[in-house]
C-alpha cells in the first residue's frame, strides 16, 4: 500500500544575506544653487583699498569683486551679506551678469535679504540670457523645482542643455538624470550615459557613481564590471558613501577585481559610519559570518539595529532570524515575528515565507493558516521557491479547507522546475494516487526518485517501498533496503519502520531485535502505522538488559539526528 505522508519545510531559521547587491543608481538632480562669487576671489586681493576706490567710482567687476569678499569673509573682512548684498545690486544695475546670478542666488537663499523666488528667477533669467554658465544651471533649476514659476521640464532642459554645452559639470549631470528617468524628454539612457560621463570626467561625484551602477548593470552600456568598478572606485576616492558600498560589494563578489573580504570590510565600514543603511546591513552580515573579520554577533546586532532604524528591510530579516534562533539576544519568536511581519510589508520574500511558516505553526503568533496561506502566496508571486512548495503542500493536503489538487499540482511544477524535492515529491504522489491525473506508478516513481535524490526524507521512504514492491520500478530488494536507510537517517519514519521489519526479520541484515526495536520505536514516535505496536511486542520478549540497551540506543539515535544508531 502506498501512504500518505507529508511534512512542512522548518521555518528558516537563518538564512543570511551575505551581501546585498549593489545599490541602484541614484537619479536625482544637484538643487544647490551655484555662485561664482566664491570663484571670483582667487586668493588674497593685494590691493583692498584699490578695489573698493574703484567700486565706488562705479566699476562693475569691482563692486561684484567687493561684493563677494563681504559675502565670503575675504581678505579678514568680517562676513557681511547684507553689505555684499549692496554691491551686487550696483554691479547688477550695470548689467554684470555674475552680480545679477549671486544677487539671484541671494534671493532664493535669503542671504541678505528675505527670501524671494520671484526675484531670485527674475536676476538668474537676466543673467542667463547673457549666457552666464552659473545662471543658465540656476534658472535650469528653477524650472525643474518650479520655484517662484510654474514647473517646466521643458525649460529646465533648455536651459541645462546650454550649460553644460558649455562645460559645466553639475548641468550636464543634472540633464543626463533627465535622459535617464525620460523628464521633459524621451527616456534614452545612451544620451543620460553621455552626459554623466562629460561631468564623470570633471570629477563630479554623483556622475561617477552613476557612470560605475550603469557600467555594473548593463544600463545604456554593455555591462563591464572593470569600467564599473574604476568608475566606483574614484566616487568612493572622494568619500561618496554609497560608492564606498558599491565598492566593497564589487570587491567582495569579485566583480571586476579579485575577492578580497578584508578590503570590503573596511569600505562598508567607511560608507556604514557615513550612515548608509546597505552598508549597516551588509557589515553587520560579515560579522555575523565571520567573513573578513572574526565573528562576533554582537557587533552584527550593533549594525543590523541601525539599519534596521533607517528602514533597511534586509536588517529586519536578520534580526528576525537572530531572535528567531536565539543568538545573543535572547530567543523571542514574537519579536522574531515582528521583524518578519516588517520585512514582510517591505516585500522581502524570504520574511514572507518565514512569517507564514510561524503562522502555520503557531510560534511567536496564534496559529492561523488562513494567514500562513497569505504569506505564502505573497512570497510565491516573487518567485520564492519554498513558498511555491509549501503552497504546493498546502493545496495538497487541503490544510485550512478542501484539497485542490488543481492547484497544488501547479504550485509544484513551478517549484519543482526548479530544483526542488519536495515539489516534485508532491507530483510523485498525485500520479501514485490518481488525484487529478491519471494514476501512473512508473511516472510516480520517476518524480519520488527526483525528490528522493533530492534529499527528502519521504520520497527516500517511499522509493524504499516501490523498489521493495516493484512499484513502477523493477523489483530490487537491496535497492529497496539502501533508500529505507536514508530514509531513516533523515528522520522518516516510513524508512525507519521498513528497516526495522527487514532487520527484526533478518533480510538484508543479521537478525537483531533490540535494533529491530530501537527504529521500531524511533518510528512510532511519529506515529508511523503498527510502529508502537510491533515495538511493544519486540519489548515485551526482550530481557531488562536488552530493554535498557533499546532505550539508550533510540536516546543516542535521537540525539546524533539519527546519525549514529546503528
Amino acid at each position: 500500500m502506498i501512504r500518505r505522508f507529508f511534512f512542512r519545510f522548518a521555518l528558516l531559521v537563518l538564512s543570511l544575506c551575505a551581501t546585498t547587491n549593489l545599490c541602484c543608481a541614484k537619479i536625482e538632480p544637484i538643487y544647490s544653487a551655484s555662485d561664482s562669487a566664491h570663484a571670483a576671489i582667487q586668493g588674497r586681493i593685494s590691493n583692498l583699498k584699490q578695489v573698493r576706490d574703484t567700486a565706488i567710482k562705479g566699476d562693475a567687476k569691482a563692486q561684484y569683486i567687493l561684493g563677494s569678499l563681504f559675502l565670503t569673509g575675504g581678505n579678514d573682512l568680517t562676513p557681511d551679506p547684507k553689505e555684499a548684498l549692496k554691491w551686487f545690486r550696483l554691479a547688477a544695475a550695470q548689467g554684470y551678469p555674475d552680480a545679477e546670478n549671486s544677487l539671484g542666488v541671494s534671493f532664493e537663499n535669503g542671504r541678505g535679504v528675505n527670501k524671494d523666488a520671484g526675484e531670485a528667477q527674475k536676476w538668474y533669467a537676466q543673467a542667463a540670457n547673457k549666457g552666464d554658465v552659473n545662471a543658465e544651471y540656476n534658472l535650469g533649476r528653477v524650472y525643474f523645482q518650479g520655484l517662484g514659476v510654474r514647473q517646466d521640464l521643458g525649460l529646465a532642459l533648455k536651459w541645462w542643455t546650454s550649460a553644460a554645452d558649455q562645460g559645466f559639470a553639475k548641468a550636464q549631470y543634472n540633464l543626463g538624470t533627465m535622459y535617464a528617468l525620460g523628464q521633459g524628454t524621451s527616456k534614452d539612457w545612451g544620451a543620460a550615459i553621455k552626459w554623466f560621463l562629460l561631468a564623470a570626467r570633471q570629477n563630479l561625484v554623483q556622475a561617477q557613481y552613476n557612470l560605475g551602477v550603469a557600467y555594473a548593470k548593463g544600463m545604456g552600456v554593455q555591462q563591464d564590471y572593470k569600467e564599473a568598478f574604476r568608475w566606483t572606485s574614484l566616487a568612493a576616492a572622494q568619500g561618496f558613501a554609497a560608492a564606498q558600498y558599491n565598492l566593497g560589494v564589487m570587491i567582495r563578489q569579485g566583480q571586476g577585481t579579485a575577492k578580497d573580504s578584508k578590503a570590503a570590510l573596511k569600505l562598508f565600514s567607511l560608507a556604514a559610519t557615513q550612515g548608509d543603511a546597505d552598508a549597516q546591513h551588509d557589515l553587520g552580515s560579515m560579522f555575523a559570518l565571520g567573513d573578513g573579520v572574526p565573528k562576533d554577533d554582537s557587533e552584527a546586532i550593533k549594525w543590523w539595529r541601525l539599519a534596521a532604524a533607517q528602514g533597511n528591510s534586509m536588517a529586519y530579516l536578520d534580526l528576525g532570524n537572530f531572535y528567531y534562533d536565539g543568538r545573543v539576544v535572547q530567543k523571542d519568536r514574537k519579536q522574531a515575528v515582528d521583524w518578519y511581519a516588517k520585512a514582510a510589508m517591505a516585500g522581502v520574500a524570504q520574511a514572507q515565507f518565514n512569517l507564514g511558516g510561524a503562522y502555520e505553526n503557531g510560534q511567536g503568533v496564534k496559529k492561523d493558516l488562513n494567514q500562513a496561506r497569505k504569506y505564502f502566496e505573497l512570497a510565491a508571486a516573487q518567485d520564492y521557491t519554498l513558498a511555491q512548495s509549501s503552497l504546493a503542500i498546502y493545496h495538497y493536503t487541503g490544510w485550512g479547507g478542501s484539497p485542490d489538487y488543481k492547484e497544488a499540482m501547479r504550485f509544484a511544477r513551478i517549484a519543482a522546475s526548479k530544483g526542488d524535492a519536495q515539489a516534485a515529491y508532491v507530483i510523485g504522489s498525485l500520479y501514485a494516487e490518481g488525484d487529478l491525473v491519471p494514476k501512473n506508478l512508473a511516472e510516480a516513481a520517476k518524480w519520488h526518485l527526483i525528490a528522493a535524490k533530492g534529499g527528502y526524507a519521504i520520497s527516500q521512504g517511499l522509493m524504499g517501498n516501490y523498489y521493495g514492491e516493484g512499484y513502477g520500478v523493477p523489483k530490487n530488494v537491496a535497492e529497496a533496503i539502501r533508500w529505507w536507510q536514508l530514509a531513516a537517517s533523515n528522520g522518516d519514519p516510513i524508512g525507519q519502520f521498513n528497516l526495522a521489519v527487514k532487520i527484526g526479520n533478518g533480510e538484508g541484515f543479521p537478525k537483531d531485535f533490540v535494533l529491530a526495536a530501537m527504529w521500531f520505536g524511533l518510528a512510532g514516535e511519529k506515529n508511523a502505522p503498527d510502529a508502537m505496536k510491533d515495538f511493544k511486542i519486540i519489548m515485551d520478549r526482550l530481557s531488562p538488559e536488552q530493554t535498557d540497551q533499546v532505550r539508550e540506543k533510540i536516546s543516542r539515535c535521537k540525539a546524533s539526528n539519527f546519525k549514529n544508531c546503528n
